[in-house]
């Protein structure tokens, strides 16, 4: 490394982030908790609340009193624990494999990793051309 590298390095170590990156870093936090967290955290609440306000939990005490609700419920559960457990164990050796070897198709394998992040937009979008009559390319 050239000695210019390093001291920037070190300033960066030093001195932290630039206030122009911690700005952007705060705002960009702000906006994920104002656009995400707060609209999930009201529901929430409203879910523990009566109609005048009051704490309470006889929502939550008729959910679980209902056994067809706790089985879906339990259920539901399974398939999220068990759908995360086998995407892990398929995912991570195929993460380990394409990051530490050089094989033939390793460009081809990681374009065909991208797929499942590009395919739901472009199916929306000719769902939404279909669907506003627009047939003209």
């Amino acid at each position: 490394m050239t000695r210019g590298v390093v001291g920037q390095l070190l300033r960066e170590r030093v001195l932290g982030p630039r206030p122009a990156h911690a700005l952007g870093a705060l705002l960009l936090l702000s906006f994920l908790l104002l656009v995400l967290v707060w609209p999930l955290l009201n529901v929430v609440a409203v879910g523990f609340r009566t109609s005048d306000g009051r704490f309470t939990l006889d929502y939550l005490r008729l959910v679980l009193g209902n056994p067809v609700l706790v089985h879906g419920l339990l259920k539901a559960t399974l398939i999220a624990v068990l759908t995360t457990l086998v995407a892990l164990g398929l995912s991570l050796p195929l993460a380990v494999i394409a990051s530490k070897f050089d094989f033939p198709g390793r460009a081809l394998l990681s374009s065909l990793l991208l797929v499942p992040m590009v395919l739901p937009p472009f199916v929306g979008a000719v769902g939404t051309r279909l669907l506003s009559g627009v047939l003209a390319p």
